[in-house]
């Protein structure tokens, strides 16, 4: 069960693990509570209305990073390809790491849009910081992915980076005129070979429906600092598309 507008990040790496390990599914969508209500079947499937959910032989599993667990569980291996590698100590150490500082991450990145104008200053350090946590964690591997071998393809931990990295891109960019990619070589490498993976390409969204879906959901956004050449485009794309729709 994911979101019909098909934005949530939360829902969007749960699936992008689905397509990776080739776990066949059925998809049924219900609204996010900003754009609308839940059907009466949803609220009684999940009294808590959180997205995503899924059954797997008729259990239900909340919470994305517990789906994900359980679809590892549930389908370690061959046929289904592996996304976590148990065996290796080393790897299980970055591998929990990569975890908590993904959760960093998005903190850092919702403080930013929507924090305070006059902590601007702050929390645009504590997202820089952060952004830097995660360049240097990214340098330990001169493959494309993440955890794994350039023949492996992606791997857990990029499935579950992939969707705020690409929302964060977005939305720092047009409200704080920030570059993530700006001077971050090892997170731009990754970046570009997730939209290399055709699963990936196929799933992500654009840079107005990341910008505007924002306000909806955590509140108002304001523009701080000068309209960096970025934001600037995205609102010319913007206005092309309602002209030519």
């Amino acid at each position: 069960y994911r979101d019909s507008g098909v934005w949530c990040p939360y829902c969007e790496r749960v699936q992008l693990l689905l397509e990776l390990k080739k776990v066949p599914y059925s998809i049924f969508k219900d609204n996010m509570r900003c754009y609308g209500k839940k059907s009466d079947e949803y609220l009684t499937l999940v009294p808590s209305v959180m997205l995503p959910a899924v059954k797997i032989d008729g259990r239900l599993v909340t919470e994305s990073l517990d789906i994900m667990f359980e679809i590892e569980r549930e389908f370690p291996g061959p046929p289904y390809k592996p996304s976590i590698d148990v065996d290796d100590e080393a790897k299980m150490q970055s591998f929990h790491t990569f975890v908590r500082l993904e959760r960093i991450m998005a903190g850092a990145w919702f403080n930013l849009v929507r924090g305070p104008m006059t902590n601007s200053a702050k929390t645009v350090d504590q997202f820089n910081a952060t952004m830097d946590l995660v360049e240097n964690a990214m340098k330990e591997y001169e493959g494309p992915f993440l955890l794994s071998y350039a023949e492996e393809g992606p791997s857990f931990v990029d499935c579950l980076f992939a969707p705020f990295v690409e929302r964060i891109i977005s939305s720092s960019a047009y409200w704080r005129s920030l570059d993530v990619l700006k001077d971050s070589p090892a997170l731009s490498r990754w970046f570009s070979a997730m939209l290399d993976w055709p699963v990936f390409a196929n799933h992500r969204s654009d840079d107005i429906t990341h910008v505007l879906a924002l306000p909806p959901q955590i509140g108002r956004v304001g523009m701080q600092g000068p309209r960096a050449e970025i934001s600037t485009m995205i609102d010319r794309r913007r206005s092309l598309h309602v002209l030519s729709d």
